[in-house]
């Protein structure tokens, strides 16, 4: 008995010897990565800090190029036009919008009518339709009950008309995005000219680095 206790003292101060060895091994990785996250920190404010200066001086180089970009006619009249494009393309996509929710709620009627909608998803008036014989005669006189022509034509400008708006609101926007990049690599350019080039470009590099060290 006295062997047997001996065993388990000795199994139990070996395991505790094990778990102090790893819980020792595993607190020096965490003072290690601590220290790790400590050092990418006080880059990451050094790089942050490198990436304000080089903003302010392109942001005081971008002033003084302003001035000679509004005297150019060509600039200013691509500014005006870009501003007016991204104006009418919002008012397209808000219009685009309202249109889907007039589709909701003017065309719930027609949906909730299950005769109209029975001869809808049969295609009723419309080539798809493969109605024949008796049935084909008794969806006819089932559409001439209840109108089922106009309520056609009505339905299916509530579901077009959107689909139509959102899309002329999708080709506006891709038209206001292209002049706003014009007008950008107008402006980038003057920057450029002025000096601005070599901030920008640290900027962007800082930036880069600055996400890797987030990652």
């Amino acid at each position: 008995q006295a062997q047997l206790i001996a065993d388990i003292n000795g199994t139990v101060e070996a395991a505790i010897s094990r778990y102090d060895a790893a819980f020792a091994d595993a607190e020096a990785g965490l003072q290690h990565a601590e220290a790790a996250l400590a050092r990418a920190n006080a880059q990451r404010s050094a790089l942050q800090s490198e990436a304000s200066r080089r903003d302010m001086e392109l942001t005081t180089l971008a002033a003084k190029a302003r001035p000679k970009l509004g005297s150019d006619a060509e600039y200013a009249a691509k500014l005006l036009a870009a501003r007016e494009l991204a104006a009418t393309a919002e008012a397209a996509a808000a219009k685009a919008a309202q249109a889907e929710t007039d589709r909701e709620r003017k065309g719930r009627p027609y949906r909730d009518d299950r005769l109209f909608m029975y001869l809808w998803t049969q295609g009723f008036g419309t080539s798809a339709y493969f109605g024949k014989g008796f049935a084909a005669w008794g969806d006819a006189q089932v559409a001439r009950i209840i109108g089922y022509a106009r309520a056609r034509h009505n339905y299916e400008l509530i579901t077009a008309l959107p689909v139509q708006l959102r899309a002329h609101a999708e080709a506006l926007l891709q038209r206001a995005r292209a002049a706003a990049a014009d007008i950008d690599e107008i402006e980038s350019t003057a920057i450029d000219t002025a000096g601005g080039r070599g901030p920008r470009e640290a900027i962007e590099d800082l930036t880069g680095r600055i996400d890797a060290l987030d990652q």
